[in-house]
């Protein structure tokens, strides 16, 4: 049986392409082959890679493919890296992020992360940037209202919970779906990222642009349930 899910990751010189391959040997040795691998790596890089690691990833079955760079952040954004890597086409019908310093420690299952008809997330580890006010300029920058749902985050301490808030460095969403306007996850996302990109001082809040996903882009949809869930993998669902 041909894979569900596509796990991809940034493979770039020289910080991201050794950790690269450390975690496409985590991935082989947990997930076997029920996942394909892709490294993504900027197209004007993609000369320096070592070719040591991308033969070591080719041997784990781990195909290193370029993105476009130039023009697609201005000015240019590193950062935005995963976004642009979400946007190339894939052929399962999963994808899932990971970023490069991840490992994958114990046996793991496709099913796990992954979830029919929803983008699977995960909450952010903290916020130490902007505040209550740069949420207000972000929504309505975005022509949104501020949820009224609250998350944990993974490091805080206290109970006082957080408007949605989520990593940029783990989530899955499936490749064929569309919302009205018959937008990818992966379109909107960008969009999201380029109209904040475009907001005063968006910069100084630089953060949000790769962690956007906790602005709910599909506008069609809501939350999975009453209330985001607690401590676990938080999916968004289809309206």
């Amino acid at each position: 049986m041909s894979p569900r899910l596509t796990v991809f990751f940034i493979v770039e010189p020289s910080r991201y392409e050794l950790m690269a391959c450390y975690l496409a040997g985590s991935l082989r040795q947990q997930f076997g082959q029920t996942v394909d691998l892709v490294g993504y790596c900027p197209d004007e890089k993609l000369s320096s890679v070592s070719q040591d690691e991308i033969a070591v990833l080719a041997k784990l079955g781990c195909e290193v493919r370029p993105f476009k760079v130039a023009g697609r952040f201005s000015p240019d954004y590193p950062h935005g890296n995963k976004i642009l890597a979400t946007l190339e086409p894939r052929k399962t019908e999963f994808s899932a992020f990971f970023d490069s310093d991840v490992l994958c420690l114990r046996p793991n299952k496709v099913e796990n992360i992954i979830k029919d008809g929803h983008v699977s997330l995960t909450p952010a580890a903290s916020m130490v940037w902007g505040n209550g006010k740069t949420w207000h300029l972000i929504y309505e920058t975005c022509g949104m209202p501020l949820p009224k749902d609250r998350v944990s985050l993974m490091r805080q301490k206290g109970d006082r919970e957080r408007l949605p808030y989520f990593s940029s460095g783990l989530f899955s969403f499936p490749e064929k779906h569309r919302n009205a306007d018959g937008r990818s996850f992966a379109d909107v996302w960008m969009d999201v990222a380029q109209t904040i990109d475009k907001m005063k001082k968006s910069r100084v809040v630089a953060p949000i642009l790769t962690k956007s996903v906790c602005l709910w882009p599909f506008r069609n949809q809501v939350w999975d349930g009453t209330s985001c869930p607690r401590n676990s993998t938080s999916f968004w669902a289809e309206a």
